[in-house]
Order: C-alpha cells, then structure tokens, then sequence
C-alpha cells in the first residue's frame, strides 16, 4: 500500500510538470514560482490525504485480521447523512464485553447498506473486532 502512495505522489509530481508546461505554452504567466509552489502545494494535500486515507483503511484492516472477537449489543443508531452511494453514515452506540468481562459502551460511525440496517436496530446483536489496546477502536466484523 505505501508502494502505491509513493506511485501516486510520483504521478502528481509529473501531472504538475505537465501543467505548468501547458500555463506556459499558453502564454500565462503567473511567475515561475508561483506556479510551482501552487501546484506543489497541491500535490502535498492530495498526497496527505491519501496518506491519512491509507493508514485508516490499514488499521481497520490489521483489526478485523488480528482484533479481539465480540459481539455487541446495539444500544442506539442514529443517521448522521443519507449516504454516499445509497450507503448512509450512521453512529451506533454498542455495548461490548471485553475479554475481562467488564462491559463497555462505545460508539462508532460506519456506513451501513440500506439491506442491513434491519440488523442493527436496539437489543440486535453484531459482530465485532475491537483492538487489542484501546477497545475503543472497535469495527464491524458482518456485512455492512
């Protein structure tokens, strides 16, 4: 995955190469620097993002691979958005027993498919994978 993003920062900074090539034969004419320093500017946000992007998506995936396995109590969901793609972001408040058998109440925001939200609504029980460390960190281990 890091060999991606460092692919994909190498792509920006040939992408920003080729604008400022078009500017030019163009005939506009910012200034040399200010160009460079824009288009830069823009390489770094797009290159963060898609730094922070992949180390969410790298650990929610080393928790469902290597979490703790429970299942929760769905105390509470609440529709954040209508959805993206048909899928609507909801905060679920969850009830989950650790491993100590002290019970916990967490809350996540996950999108859910409309086909699935029948699953969790009040008193249904879902599985999960929480870490290890910080059962805070806790994710759905069912479809979505």
């Amino acid at each position: 995955m890091l060999l991606a993003l460092i692919l994909f920062l190498l792509v920006m900074i040939y992408v920003n190469y080729k604008l400022i090539n078009i500017f030019m034969a163009k005939g506009i004419n910012f200034g040399d620097e200010l160009i460079i320093v824009l288009l830069s500017g823009l390489t770094f946000i797009v290159a963060v993002a898609g730094a922070r992007t992949w180390y969410k998506t790298a650990k929610r995936q080393a928790i469902l691979e290597d979490g703790v396995a429970a299942d929760g109590k769905v105390l509470n969901i609440e529709a954040l958005t209508s959805g993206s793609k048909g899928n609507p972001l909801a905060k679920l408040t969850l009830e989950i027993e650790l491993t100590t058998g002290e019970l916990e109440v967490v809350h996540i925001e996950t999108r859910i498919h409309p086909i699935y939200i029948p699953q969790f609504q009040p008193n249904k029980i879902v599985k999960l994978r929480y870490d290890k460390a910080n059962f805070k960190k806790v994710f759905i281990d069912q479809p979505v």
